[in-house]
Parts: C-alpha cells; sequence; structure tokens
C-alpha cells in the first residue's frame, strides 16, 4: 500500500482517520470516540494510510496534520491539543482522577477506564471547576485554622512566655482541690492545688517512669511520702525541695535498705 504523505510502498503501512478538524486516530481511538460520543452524527472521518515511518513520526509528536489538496500531501503542523476545552471529563474508578475525552486508559494510573465490571462517572467541566474551587476554599480554611490555634497556643503559653506548665482541667475544676496538671514534656500530676500549683496531697508522675505520691508546699515536694525512680528504688519518709530530709527509709536496688536521718538528700 502506497503512503499518502510519503508516496512509499509499505505493506505493513497503517489505516488512519481524520475528522473534520483534521485530527489523528486510530482504530482503537475511533472506536473510542463513537462508543463516548454516540450522540455526535456531525462529525465524520477520512480514511488514509500512513507507512511505518510516517505514522511514527506523526504519533510521536503528538501533533494533527493537515491535508494540503493542492500536492496531495500532508503538512505537520506545530504539536496542539486535539480538544483544549472539552465539555465533560470522565472519572477514573480507581484514582479518581478526571480525564479529557478520547482516553481509555487514566493519565494517572494509566488503568482502563471503560469496563462493564465497574462504572466511569462522567462530570461536566463545570462540575470539575467547583471541585478544584471547593478545594482551594477547604485548603485556605485549613491554612488559617493552623495559624489560628498555633498562635492561641503561644498566647497560653506554650512556648513558655506564660507558663511552664499546661493543665488539661477545666478552669473551675482547677480552682478546686482536684485537679490534673501536664507539662510539655508529658508529666503529670494530679491532686490538691493551690493558684495552679501542687498544693497539699497529690500525685506525681514523671516521663522516665520515676512516681511520686505524698505531700506538695507550693509547688515543691516538701513534706512526707513516697518516691520510687524508674530503677526500683524506693524512698519512704520526710521530704523537702524534692530530697529526703528528716526520717525515712532508702530502698536500695541491689535489695539493702537504710532507715534513719537524711540532710539535703544524704544519710546522716
Amino acid at each position: 500500500m502506497k503512503c499518502s504523505a510519503c508516496k512509499q510502498i509499505d505493506s505493513l503501512a497503517h489505516n488512519i482517520y481524520l475528522d473534520k478538524n483534521n485530527n489523528l486516530m486510530d482504530d482503537s481511538e475511533l472506536t473510542a470516540f463513537q462508543i463516548l460520543h454516540p450522540e455526535d452524527k456531525s462529525n465524520t472521518f477520512k480514511k488514509i494510510i500512513l507507512c511505518g515511518i510516517c505514522y511514527e513520526k506523526i504519533k510521536q509528536s503528538n501533533s494533527k496534520v493537515k491535508l494540503v489538496k493542492k500536492r496531495s500531501t500532508f503538512t505537520q503542523l506545530s504539536k496542539a491539543k486535539a480538544n483544549n476545552n472539552p465539555k465533560n471529563y470522565y472519572v477514573c474508578a480507581f484514582c479518581h482522577t478526571p480525564n479529557e475525552p478520547l482516553r481509555n486508559t487514566c493519565k494517572n494510573c494509566e488503568r482502563i477506564l471503560f469496563s462493564t465490571e465497574y462504572d466511569t462517572k462522567r462530570i461536566s467541566k463545570y462540575q470539575l471547576s467547583d471541585k478544584k474551587t471547593s478545594r482551594k476554599i477547604l485548603d485556605f480554611l485549613v491554612v488559617i485554622s493552623v495559624i489560628v490555634i498555633t498562635g492561641f497556643l503561644i498566647y497560653k503559653g506554650v512556648e513558655g512566655h506564660v507558663s511552664k506548665y499546661t493543665t488539661n482541667a477545666p478552669l473551675a475544676e482547677v480552682v478546686s482541690n482536684q485537679s490534673t496538671l501536664a507539662w510539655r514534656d508529658g508529666s503529670t500530676y494530679t491532686g490538691d492545688t493551690k493558684e495552679g500549683k501542687p498544693h497539699g496531697k497529690g500525685t506525681m508522675r514523671w516521663t522516665n517512669g520515676t512516681t511520686y505520691v505524698g505531700d506538695f508546699f507550693e509547688g515543691d515536694i516538701t513534706g512526707s511520702g513516697e518516691y520510687i525512680w524508674q530503677n526500683g528504688q524506693k524512698y519512704i519518709g520526710q521530704l523537702k525541695a524534692g530530697k529526703p530530709e528528716g526520717q525515712g527509709t532508702m530502698h536500695y536496688q541491689d535489695g539493702s535498705t537504710y532507715t534513719g536521718q537524711w540532710v539535703d538528700g544524704e544519710p546522716k
């Protein structure tokens, strides 16, 4: 068969079709167009023959060709889309990507768009535009929310500008005797408070596993209580400013114990 472009004989020439706008289509694309647009009766297709070389050049450049009637040859035009502004899009059933008409596979995941096993949703360009607008509005609201929350946390002292700790309890509960306080490093306190500080009886838990149950005075561990370290060592007795002070018993990790007087954290 003789190529309509270069006039060379090629036994493996391709049958190609041109629509009324001189857009190039192969058999599969023509079939897909006719399936997707059965209502389009005005579009006519002209059958031409291209050799393998001319077919690959035109197909790889993704261009449309124009038949020059006087010379009976085809002149390749500059690269252009077959349809710059389609009226409808076909949404992939797998990745939900909108695809232009005349596509058999999704441009994102490359799966087949049309099958009897699932439905491919068709949306108009106006629906697609509305979705894009809604997405932009949602992204804008998320950014504004993050800015507002960040500003609020900084104002409340998360960065240490106002207070060294935060509280999980509502204001009325904080003022009462039983409260829960939480520090930024994950440490927590549950018990009596005074002016937002541990004061009275309570339990302190640090993130490293250490626990203290006993007396507090204006935020300090002062009074009598039980101090248990993360390694299993335990002290029961009197304390001052977080250290054993006065009468108390220390249970060491190796199983030994000491009972007696303590000064500034050391046995007397």
